[in-house]
C-alpha cells in the first residue's frame, strides 16, 4: 500500500507538470474539472490522469449499495488520496459509471443537470440578481465573466499571498511581484469562466483559446498549480451549486412564465399587423406600379444582397447548429440497453434527457456525483474534443503503470451482487409482508405535514375531483417531507417526495424503503376511504368545505389588495376579505369576482411588466381554486371519530433535510459545505458550526412540517 500511494503521489505531481506544459493541455484538465467541479482540485488531477472521460464516478460502496448497480469484470479503478479518514493517509478508489451495470428493476442512473438553450437568460437574471452583478447585455457568457471577476477579486489577496511563500524553484520565481500578479489574476479568471461555461453548456473556445491561458506554463510545478487550481476549484463551485439548484428547483416554471408573456407579445403583434394590413392595402396598390418599375429598372451589380445570406452570419448559425446537436447528442447517449436478466449497461448518465425543475436526487456519491460537461463533445476548431480521448502521449488512461487498480483486487462481480441483493433485501420481499394495506391506509389518513392537511384533502374529495386531479394535488398538498410513526410497537419512517411515498421499518425511508406508494395508488385508496366513511372524523368532512374558503377569502384579499393598480379605487385587505365572504353564499357577488379575475389576466397579458412575475403565476391558480370552491358537491357521512397514528419521532430523514439547509444566514450552506470539503478535525468543525448557526431558530423547523419549529445555541 506504501508503493501504491508513493506512486499515486508521483502521479500528482507529474500529471500538474503536464498540465501546466501547454495553454491546450490545461483547457482539456478544464473540461474534465467542470464536469466533476465538486471534486477538490488534487483528486481532479488524479481523476483526469486516470480517467479524462469520466462523467460521473462514485466508490464501490455507493454503487453497490445505494444505485444498486455492480462494476463490470476488468474495470479500472481511479485511485484518490485520503487523507480524511483519519490520521493516516491511505488510497481509496472510485468507479466511473461507464464501468457499471445496473440491476435490472432496481439499478438507478446518476441524475444531473443541464441548462437548456431556452434558459441562458433566466440563469443570467439569476445570477445578477443573487450575485448582485451589473446589468449586462452579453448574455449568460457574460454574466458567468462578471460572476469570474468579482469572485476572483475577493479571492486574490490571500491567495496571491500564500502563492509567492513557494514560488521558489518555480518559473514564477524569475518574475517580480507585479508580473506574478498580473498571471494569477488572468489565469485565475479566465480558468474560472471557462469551468463556468463549459458546465453550463456554452462552447467555452467561442470566449477564450490558448492565447487566455499562455501563462500557465510558469505554473510548471504542483507547489504554485495547486494555488490556482484550488483557487479555480474554490471559486467555481459555489457558483455552479447554486446554477444547478436554479436549473433543477425553479428554470421549468419560470420558462412557462416567459412563453406566457412572448405569446402575448405575439399575440399584439399580430393585431397590430392585421389593423396595419387593412389600413394601407390602398397605398400598396398605389405603390404597386412604382415598384415593379424600379424593380425591372435596377441594375444586377445595383441590386441589395440576397438576405438569405451575410457575412458574419455563418459563424452565428454554425453554433446554434452545434449547440443543438450537443444536446442532440447528450440525449441519444442516455438511453439504455438491457443486456441480460440480471444487469443492464450503465451508458451513459441519464441527465441529457433529463427535464429542468426536476429533482436531482440518488446521486451517487455522498460529497458528489462527476457531471457530464453540458457541451459534450463541444466543438474543437480540429472537430474532435480531445477531452474525450485518453492522452497515450502522457500515458494516461491506459498502459502497465495503472496496472495495479485492475479489479481483480477487488470483490468479484459475484460478491458485489451479493451485497447488492443484501441492500435492497427489504425490496426484494414481499410488500404486503412488509408493510400492509391496513398500514398504508392508516398513514395516509394523517395526511402531509401541511397545516390543514386533512381539511384541503377532504374538501377535495368533496368538490369530486376525477382520479388524475386528485393524484395532482396531492403531490403538490405532500410536496417534499416525512414522518416518523411507533406502529403495533414497530417504527415506520416515510418520505414523500415527486414519485410517491416511501415507507420503511426503522429510522430512514428517502433511500430504501419497503414500501412505494404511487401518488395514483394513494388518490385511489383516500377516495376508496371517504366512499366507505372512514377516511376522516366527521367533524373534519363536515366543515372542510368552510375552512378552504376561509383561506381562500385570506389569499384573495392580498391577491386583490396588492394586484390593483388604480390607486382611486384601491381597497384594504379587510375591505376585500368582506368582499369574497360574500361570494361564497351571494351568486351576484361571485360572478363579480369572476369578473374580476378575468379582467385581471386580460391587464396582465396585456401589461405583463405592470406584474410581479408571482401575480401572474397566482392569478389562474386561485382563478380555478375559486371555481373548484363554486362545484357541485358529493358528501359522504364519515365516522364520528376514525382513529390514525400520531407522530412519534422525527426521523433521520428529516434531520438530513434540516442539516442540508445550513444556517438562517444567507450562503450558509455553501460556507458550510465549502469548509468540510477542507477536511477539519471534528472539534474545529464542531467549532465552527457553532459559530455558523449562531443563536436562533426557524419555523417551520422541518422541512415540509409547518407545525414543527428549530431553534440552535451554543449547545446545539
Amino acid at each position: 500500500m506504501a508503493n501504491k500511494l508513493y506512486a499515486m503521489e508521483q502521479l500528482t505531481e507529474e500529471v500538474a507538470k503536464d498540465v501546466a506544459a501547454s495553454p491546450q493541455e490545461w483547457m482539456r484538465f478544464l473540461n474534465t474539472a467542470s464536469r466533476l467541479y465538486k471534486y477538490t482540485f488534487p483528486e481532479q488531477l488524479l481523476i483526469y490522469a486516470q480517467r479524462p472521460e469520466a462523467t460521473a464516478v462514485a466508490s464501490m460502496e455507493i454503487w453497490n449499495q445505494k444505485m444498486y448497480r455492480w462494476i463490470k469484470k476488468g474495470s479500472k479503478g481511479i485511485a484518490l488520496i485520503d487523507n480524511t479518514s483519519g490520521p493516516k493517509t491511505k488510497l481509496r478508489y472510485v468507479f466511473d459509471v461507464q464501468d457499471t451495470y445496473k440491476v435490472r428493476n432496481l439499478g438507478k442512473d446518476p441524475q444531473l443537470w443541464n441548462l437548456p438553450v431556452e434558459g441562458e437568460q433566466l440563469v443570467a437574471d439569476y445570477l445578477q440578481e443573487q450575485l448582485s452583478l451589473e446589468d449586462t447585455e452579453g448574455g449568460l457568457a457574460e454574466s458567468l465573466h462578471q460572476a469570474a471577476k468579482e469572485s476572483m477579486q475577493e479571492w486574490l489577496p490571500d491567495a496571491l499571498e500564500e502563492l509567492r511563500l513557494d514560488v521558489t524553484g518555480t518559473f514564477l520565481e524569475e518574475l517580480d511581484e507585479q508580473n506574478q500578479e498580473v498571471e494569477f489574476r488572468e489565469l485565475m479568471t479566465n480558468s474560472v469562466w471557462y469551468v463556468l461555461l463549459n458546465r453550463c453548456g456554452l462552447d467555452a473556445q467561442e470566449y477564450l483559446d490558448a492565447e487566455d491561458f499562455r501563462h500557465i506554463t510558469d505554473f510548471n510545478q504542483l507547489i504554485v498549480l495547486g494555488h490556482l487550481g484550488s483557487a479555480v476549484n474554490e471559486i467555481s463551485r459555489p457558483v455552479l451549486m447554486q446554477i444547478g439548484r436554479y436549473v433543477l428547483n425553479n428554470l421549468e416554471n419560470d420558462l412557462k412564465t416567459v412563453a406566457k408573456e412572448k405569446e402575448v407579445v405575439y399575440n399584439e403583434f399580430n393585431t397590430l399587423m392585421r389593423e396595419s394590413n387593412t389600413d394601407n392595402t390602398e397605398d400598396r396598390e398605389e405603390k404597386k406600379e412604382e415598384t415593379d418599375y424600379e424593380r425591372d429598372q435596377l441594375q444586377p451589380e445595383r441590386r441589395v444582397s440576397d438576405s438569405r445570406y451575410q457575412p458574419g452570419r455563418d459563424e452565428r448559425n454554425h453554433r446554434q447548429v452545434r449547440n443543438d446537436a450537443e444536446r442532440v447528442s447528450e440525449k441519444s447517449q442516455g438511453s439504455q440497453v438491457q443486456h441480460s436478466d440480471t444487469a443492464e449497461p450503465s451508458g451513459q448518465s441519464s441527465d441529457g434527457d433529463r427535464q429542468p425543475g426536476k429533482t436531482e436526487s440518488r446521486r451517487p456519491d455522498e460529497r458528489t456525483s462527476g457531471e457530464r460537461s453540458g457541451t459534450g463533445q463541444n466543438g474543437r476548431r480540429d472537430g474532435m474534443d480531445q477531452t474525450h480521448e485518453p492522452d497515450q502521449g502522457t500515458g494516461r488512461g491506459a498502459g502497465d503503470s495503472g496496472d495495479y487498480l485492475q479489479l481483480s483486487l477487488f470483490p468479484t462481480e459475484e460478491e458485489q451482487l451479493g451485497e447488492i441483493r443484501k441492500a435492497a433485501a427489504a425490496l426484494e420481499q414481499p410488500a404486503a409482508f412488509l408493510i400492509s394495506d391496513e398500514v398504508v391506509n392508516d398513514i395516509l389518513r394523517t395526511g402531509s405535514g401541511q397545516k390543514n392537511t386533512l381539511f384541503h384533502i377532504t374538501a377535495r374529495l368533496i368538490e369530486g375531483l376525477d382520479n388524475e386531479e386528485m393524484r395532482s394535488f396531492l403531490k403538490d398538498e405532500y410536496g417534499t417531507g416525512g414522518k416518523g410513526f411507533t406502529i403495533d410497537g414497530q417504527k415506520i419512517s416515510i418520505w414523500y417526495d415527486n414519485d410517491g411515498i416511501r415507507i420503511r421499518r426503522g429510522d430512514s425511508a428517502r433511500r430504501n424503503f419497503d414500501r412505494m406508494v404511487t401518488w395514483e395508488e394513494a388518490a385511489n385508496r383516500i377516495r376508496d376511504m371517504y366512499e366507505d366513511g372512514n377516511y376522516v372524523d366527521n367533524l373534519i368532512s363536515n366543515n372542510a368545505i368552510e375552512q378552504e374558503q376561509e383561506e381562500m377569502t385570506n389569499l384573495l384579499a392580498l391577491h386583490f389588495r396588492d394586484t390593483c393598480r388604480n390607486w382611486e379605487k384601491k381597497q384594504s385587505y379587510s375591505d376585500w376579505q368582506d368582499v369574497v365572504s360574500g361570494a361564497w353564499t351571494d351568486q351576484e357577488e361571485a360572478d363579480a369576482i369572476v369578473y374580476r379575475f378575468e379582467w385581471l389576466q386580460k391587464y396582465m397579458d396585456e401589461n405583463p411588466g405592470d406584474y410581479h412575475r408571482w401575480e401572474i403565476q397566482h392569478n389562474p391558480e386561485y382563478f380555478q381554486r375559486f371555481q373548484d370552491l363554486q362545484r357541485e358537491r358529493s358528501w359522504v357521512d364519515q365516522k364520528f371519530t376514525v382513529e390514525r397514528p400520531a407522530l412519534s419521532f422525527i426521523t433521520q430523514d428529516e434531520i438530513d433535510a434540516v442539516l442540508r439547509r445550513g444556517g438562517i444566514t444567507a450562503g450558509g450552506r455553501n460556507r458550510i459545505y465549502e469548509y468540510f470539503m477542507e477536511h477539519h478535525d471534528m472539534k474545529d468543525a464542531a467549532e465552527f458550526l457553532k459559530n455558523e448557526y449562531g443563536t436562533g431558530g426557524s419555523s417551520p423547523g422541518i422541512p415540509g412540517a409547518d407545525a414543527s419549529d428549530a431553534s440552535h445555541d451554543a449547545k446545539g
